[in-house]
């Protein structure tokens, strides 16, 4: 019986660590979108005035009030949770093809 609370208490601790980690953006991204109040602000490598304009008009009408969108060197853009679906494939489009 010990064991399987260990056993319990090991996988809860798993699972915690696991849905903190997605809620962060990856370390080593190049660029990172970060949605506050529905405002985005950029940091990292610079993107082009169309992008940053775009991105935040589609984060505003999506009604975006927290997350972000982190772009790594491998050209792979991941999204918060709180970034819906409906609009993931048209960010990293307008994001990844200036």
């Amino acid at each position: 019986m010990r064991w399987a609370i260990i056993a319990a208490g090991v996988t809860t601790l798993v699972v915690l660590v696991i849905a903190f980690l997605r809620s962060r953006p990856p370390l080593n991204c190049r660029s990172l979108i970060e949605v506050r109040a529905g405002n985005c602000r950029f940091s990292g490598e610079a993107l082009p005035r169309h992008v940053r304009e775009a991105v935040t008009e589609m984060v505003r009408d999506a009604g975006v009030n927290t997350g972000f969108i982190a772009i790594t060197p491998d050209r792979r853009v991941t999204f918060s949770r709180h970034v819906p679906e409906s609009i993931q494939q048209r960010l990293r489009n307008v994001i990844l093809n200036p």
